[in-house]
């Protein structure tokens, strides 16, 4: 039967073992997270690179309206907002529009 001081030593070199285990692991996940942080990088400068390129004005003024117009602009939007209500909703803002 081995003595105290042989069991307290393997315990310890057991120990030493798994934490250099834990260490290693630990390593390799750093390194892992290195990498994906490299390419999360990579990734994020072409978006900005290609955003750059998109960044040209293509816009149009927005052309003025008269109020024939404005007002037919405005009546298409309240029936859209009106064919998404139900029941009282629908009835209240019709109500509403027809008080405006």
């Amino acid at each position: 039967m081995p003595g105290w001081k042989t069991v307290v030593w393997r315990l310890i070199r057991q120990q030493a073992a798994e934490q250099n285990k834990v260490y290693q692991s630990m390593l390799v996940m750093n390194g892992q997270h290195t990498e994906f942080n490299r390419l999360l990088g990579l990734g994020n400068e072409l978006l900005q690179q290609r955003q750059g390129l998109v960044n040209v004005p293509l816009r149009l003024p927005q052309a003025t309206l008269d109020d024939k117009q404005q007002s037919a602009l405005t009546k298409t939007e309240r029936e859209l907002a009106l064919s998404r209500l139900k029941g009282e909703e629908k009835e209240r803002a019709r109500l509403g529009y027809a008080a405006d």
